[in-house]
């Protein structure tokens, strides 16, 4: 049991080595070099981009709007009361990201302007992009007036899992961009 322990922790551990950029070259485009279409580590990858910056991240949460319901009590033609719903403001969930932690410092500064008071120049429009193992796009959501509401970063070098970061963006709306090609099943 133990050597078998062992062995998937170093087969992790050369694939999380080896796939950190999961299809992404270090300029930030997609590349499909080295990519298996049955590998599912390779299978789709996450980017995010931004005017002047982005990159791949590992996981994407909370990507979810709601809309307020109006309730309004009226009498029918019978005479018999009935609530009546209409639909009110729309409200989006704070979405995460959160990506391995390398020399790249962009989800820090970029959560450092609204510390230091600059929200004006830390609001941006992002985009959320799937890619296929051959680099092609199959999905994308624009997100509109980002900003960093929270920066986390955690690390244990007790085990053997990697150092993370994430960022909480709170948005003014969301879009799923039509046309782009379907996510392969």
């Amino acid at each position: 049991m133990k050597v078998r322990t062992t062995l998937i922790v170093v087969v992790l551990a050369v694939v999380l080595a080896a796939g950190l950029g999961l299809g992404l070259a270090r300029s930030g485009n997609p590349s499909a070099s080295g990519a298996d279409e049955t590998d599912p580590i390779t299978t789709l990858s996450i980017y995010v981009e931004w005017d002047g910056g982005g990159g791949l991240i590992r996981s994407v949460s909370g990507l979810e709007w709601t809309t307020e319901v109006n309730i309004k009590k009226v009498v029918t033609k019978g005479g018999m009361p009935i609530e009546a719903k209409t639909p009110g403001a729309n409200s989006y969930t704070p979405i995460v990201i959160e990506r391995f932690i390398t020399d790249d410092t962009q989800f820090a500064d970029w959560a450092r302007l609204v510390e230091t008071g600059n929200i004006d120049e830390a609001r941006r429009d992002i985009s959320i992009i799937l890619y296929d193992y051959a680099a092609e796009e199959v999905a994308r959501w624009d997100l509109v007036r980002c900003w960093p509401s929270a920066y986390t970063s955690w690390f244990d070098a007790n085990t053997m899992s990697m150092p993370m970061e994430s960022l909480t963006l709170v948005h003014e709306g969301f879009k799923r961009v039509d046309g782009v090609n379907e996510i392969p099943s």
